[in-house]
């Protein structure tokens, strides 16, 4: 059985939408539940910019930054 999730663990599609936010921010459906669990984390933030059809603008955080790497770092080892 697994144990929980330790909270700097970041799941696969989490990993993704980040490692895809650091080519720049980019925009994604208000149903995009992926990014306010990255926001939770401090990981990614809204830029404020909306578009025509009401997909909100993201981008990575330096926490971010930092989080991915680590991943990045621990998958090395």
């Amino acid at each position: 059985m697994r144990g929980p999730a330790r909270k700097d663990k970041l799941i696969p599609s989490l990993h993704y939408t980040l490692t895809l936010l650091t080519q720049g921010p980019r925009f994604y459906s208000t149903s995009m539940h992926r990014l306010v669990q990255l926001e939770k984390r401090g990981y990614a933030v809204l830029t404020g910019a909306t578009a025509a059809d009401g997909s909100r603008e993201w981008e990575i955080t330096e926490a971010g930054r930092i989080a991915l790497q680590a991943c990045t770092e621990n998958d090395a080892l």
